[in-house]
């Protein structure tokens, strides 16, 4: 199954709608803190980039929520997360801070969140306990 998080429930109806409006019919299950949408793996390619370009329009529209709440202007979000995707396949969320999470999405992209994360991930998962400028050596002479 692929997963999308939401932390508003708004931003999940309107995936949802969007999802059964493409024939799919989702899973969803909320923990009291998020919502999290299941829809099957074998979707083929290009309804699953659309569906994935919708989730990451969403995602836009929920850190603009985060930011007027950060700001005292709303009040729906008490916490926030990030996905993270393990070697093996799974996705597991981590909470974070609202307002750290928006400093950080002042700063960098999804994708570069994305790829920064995932290299937490891989440290975590594969760890080695060469130095770094070792590491690199290693790396440029092909070892």
């Amino acid at each position: 199954m692929l997963e999308y998080i939401f932390f508003t429930r708004s931003t999940c109806d309107r995936f949802v709608a969007r999802l059964r409006a493409l024939a799919i019919a989702p899973d969803i299950e909320n923990d009291g803190e998020a919502w999290l949408v299941a829809v099957p793996e074998d979707l083929d390619e290009p309804l699953a980039d659309r569906i994935e370009t919708f989730y990451d329009e969403l995602m836009d529209a929920d850190r603009e929520l985060v930011e007027a709440d950060c700001a005292g202007q709303a009040g729906e979000f008490a916490a926030a997360g990030v996905t993270l995707e393990l070697n093996d396949g799974r996705r597991v969320y981590a909470h974070v801070d609202p307002a750290l999470l928006l400093k950080i999405s002042r700063c960098l992209e999804s994708d570069e969140l994305n790829a920064f994360v995932s290299a937490i991930c891989d440290a975590v998962e594969h760890p080695d306990e060469r130095g770094f400028c070792q590491r690199m050596r290693d790396e440029e002479s092909g070892k």
